[in-house]
């Protein structure tokens, strides 16, 4: 059996009355340990004395004690509160998620633009290059038309 040391002065005497220690002992266990030998389960301070853990639709404690009533519908709050904060995480996760799909989709498609439009800007230069060397031919060709009559003109 454990050893129990219990500290008894009298205020009135410097001598503690040892012959009352078993009664202190008693009133002591009697007090503060009512459910010390009379449960067979093992304490647990997190499971309350009888026996079942808290869950969401425990009973609540008596209307008489108002703080612990209290204290408990600010721990139901919260606990609300963080169910909530944590299906919002995880909606955001997801959300991010398909961010993320959407960037990606996008980078490849501003890739595919970049090439289409480099091939399109390549093939007017082209066009642009082959309408100018035919304007250029055809002055060309006006030129010859005109300058040739008047050069055989002048020569005879």
């Amino acid at each position: 059996m454990p050893t129990v040391s219990l500290n008894v002065g009298d205020p009135l005497h410097s001598r503690a009355n040892f012959q009352s220690y078993p009664h202190y002992l008693d009133t002591y266990k009697r007090s503060y340990l009512p459910d010390l030998n009379r449960s067979s389960e093992p304490y647990d301070p997190y499971v309350p004395r009888g026996g079942e853990a808290p869950s969401g639709n425990a009973p609540r404690p008596a209307p008489g004690n108002s703080k612990t009533a209290a204290l408990q519908a600010d721990i139901d709050r919260t606990v609300d509160l963080m169910q909530k904060n944590i299906a919002k995480v995880a909606e955001r996760g997801e959300r991010l998620d398909d961010l993320q799909d959407k960037t990606d989709n996008l980078a490849v498609s501003a890739q595919g633009f970049r090439r289409g439009a480099n091939r399109v800007r390549k093939n007017m230069w082209w066009k642009d290059m082959k309408m100018r060397i035919i304007i250029a031919v055809g002055v060309a060709i006006l030129l010859v038309i005109i300058i040739v009559p008047i050069v055989k003109s002048t020569q005879k």
